[in-house]
């Protein structure tokens, strides 16, 4: 028999996805767990008359979950593939409960005790709502989808985003080449009612709509200390590198990790009221990021990159950051800053370099910059930052403010990249304000 398989654009987007591990992120009703379903079904019909004894599994939190979600759409897929129960497909209710599709078995399983995975070798597996369970279960289910007869061997992923946690470092941070991903909004879904989005647009607040209604990672605890940051429109690939621009290097001097972003300005207006004067948009497009190192070698990371060895920028280079790193250290006349200055001017010359610090604003002043930066109140965007900055968005999407205060909760989370930048687009705002005032 022929199975036409019909996916939704954004499934089959990520089926699609060349890597072994695939990730469906989503918001609520999106259609993450039909799409797992029917790639199920897909693989028992590619594998039933060529490989005999093949297996596939998807792991779903908890059993009773998997009962209220992952079964009843397995059931409603094969329905909509045409297959008929006891005929196509019968389904083993006893302990391990599994589909038979064509002769092929597919498990259902629960990561509640990750332990209890360990089984025979599979062709295909999936987690439904993996980031919701243990890291733990990704990996047991990782190293069994190992079967060399399988010509579908893949890890797919399908779930809504719960906070920063393992997952955003599984397909963000981390940048691994075995790992890509879509991100599917619940409005991509035609068979979810509108009226349904419409509610739960009114009953979530924006952060948690971003959440589960667009499925973005967003921090969903404490008060974000950058409400204008937006993933979808702050990150953009438009933030690269270009020899024709200045190079800024924003240094923070913490030295686990040694945290420093490399900036263009390109030329903007800004809109103020009725009236607009020059600006200079921030677009963040590096990241230098080590931990445990020095002054010294950050700064000679820096000169690799961008040097004549690197990038040939030819200059200027403008340095700046935090104030602090001005003090002398109590075992030498040289400050961070002197450093780095000897550094740059070694490879691109005095005449090629400038310093341009002043001294720090509070969290408070410079966050509020920031997200004026990120979004102003005349609707604009002035601050891109390139998507391989993975620990810079990080940081713009994790810092809070500390309960009843102004001051960055750095206990809970400390974003040094964002600092760095945050020192820069500080000054940028001081000194273009003293002009306009002049």
């Amino acid at each position: 028999m022929k199975i036409e398989f019909k996916y939704l654009p954004a499934q089959y987007q990520a089926i699609m996805l060349p890597t072994f591990i695939k990730a469906i992120v989503g918001g609520y009703t999106s259609g993450k767990t039909y799409a797992i379903c029917l790639r199920a079904i897909e693989f028992a019909y590619v594998h039933s008359h060529i490989v005999p004894g093949i297996y596939g599994a998807i792991t779903s939190p908890s059993m009773p979950q998997a009962k209220k979600s992952v079964i009843p759409t397995m059931k409603t897929a094969l329905a909509a593939c045409g297959l008929l129960e006891n005929v196509h497909w019968r389904m083993i209710k006893s302990s391990p409960l599994a589909f038979v599709i064509l002769g092929v078995t597919i498990w259902i399983q629960s990561g509640a005790l990750p332990d209890y995975l360990a089984g025979p070798t599979l062709g295909w597996a999936a987690i439904d709502e993996p980031f919701i369970q243990k890291r733990f279960v990704f990996n047991i289910m990782l190293s069994r989808v190992r079967d060399p007869r399988s010509i579908m061997r893949e890890l797919m992923l399908a779930g809504t985003p719960e906070e920063l946690n393992w997952g955003y470092d599984l397909l963000v941070t981390e940048e691994r080449e075995d790992v890509s991903w879509v991100q599917v909004p619940t409005a991509a879904n035609p068979f979810c009612p509108p009226e349904v989005i419409d509610v739960m647009r009114r009953t979530y607040d924006p952060i948690l709509a971003r959440a589960y209604l667009e499925g973005e990672f967003v921090i969903l605890s404490g008060t974000a200390a950058y409400t204008s940051f937006s993933e979808k429109e702050n990150v953009n690939a438009r933030a690269e590198f270009n020899k024709a621009l200045p190079l800024v290097l924003c240094c923070d001097f913490n030295r686990a990790p040694m945290s420093w972003n490399v900036q263009h300005e390109p030329r903007a207006l800004l809109l103020a009221g009725s009236t607009s004067f020059n600006w200079a948009d921030t677009h963040v497009v590096d990241e230098i990021h080590i931990d445990g190192t020095s002054t010294r070698d950050a700064a000679k990371e820096f000169v690799r990159r961008y040097g004549r060895v690197g990038k040939g920028h030819p200059g200027p280079i403008l340095i700046t950051g935090d104030y602090s790193g001005t003090a002398q250290s109590t075992k030498s006349d040289e400050t961070d800053f002197t450093e780095v200055l000897a550094a740059v001017e070694k490879e691109w010359g005095t005449n090629a370099m400038e310093l341009q610090i002043e001294p720090n604003p509070t969290h408070r002043a410079r966050v509020n910059c920031s997200n004026a930066e990120l979004l102003s109140h005349m609707g604009e965007r002035h601050m891109f930052i390139h998507p391989r900055c993975t620990y810079t968005i990080r940081d713009y999407k994790s810092a809070v403010f500390a309960k009843g205060t102004k001051q960055l909760d750095k206990k809970k989370y400390d974003p040094h990249h964002a600092d760095a930048n945050d020192y820069r687009v500080s000054y940028k705002v001081q000194s273009i304000m003293q002009s306009v005032a002049a």
